[in-house]
């Protein structure tokens, strides 16, 4: 489902815009979600830092795959986020820092006796701005990610009971 901006007066928040797009790079359950939650959220090359090691958008693909392979369910809670656009007047383009924490339940690989779960905690810093690579309706969201900076800890281990 492509991104698809308020048709009106304005374009929504980079808050919201970055609220609704960032969650399905945490839950998506196969390749042809993740891709399309990829498109949706980046540049076609972004400039993506991860834990301070420059990275590739297919690295990045990987890692996120890595987090979410035999997801059962996920839940991602932003805890804090602000925006500065770049233009007072205009929520076209900005940046956007968050801090947000993924649960993802997954199921056991055979070398585990049950069920665990990922907690990945993260704080993520967001250049936002219009891609002009993108055809389509007037209406159609064109913002996208830029550069991404992420601090990340991954920890896993298995569901309490």
């Amino acid at each position: 489902m492509a991104n698809i901006a308020i048709p009106g007066p304005g374009l929504v928040s980079l808050t919201k815009w970055t609220e609704n797009n960032l969650p399905p790079l945490l839950k998506a359950k196969s390749t042809a979600d993740l891709d399309e939650a990829l498109k949706d959220f980046f540049f076609a090359e972004p400039t993506i830092i991860v834990n301070g090691s420059p990275s590739t958008l297919s690295r990045y693909k990987a890692l996120l795959q890595e987090s979410t392979d035999n997801e059962v369910s996920a839940t991602v809670d932003i805890h804090n986020i602000v925006e500065e656009p770049t233009k007072s007047d205009s929520q076209a383009a900005g940046t956007v820092g968050l801090f947000f924490t993924a649960v993802i339940r997954q199921k056991a690989p055979s070398n585990f006796p049950g069920p665990y779960r990922r907690t990945i905690t993260s704080s993520l810093n967001l250049v936002i701005e219009e891609d002009d690579s993108i055809k389509g309706p007037v209406f159609e969201e064109r913002r996208r990610v830029k550069a991404l900076n992420q601090v990340l800890v991954d920890r896993v281990g298995p569901i309490p009971l």
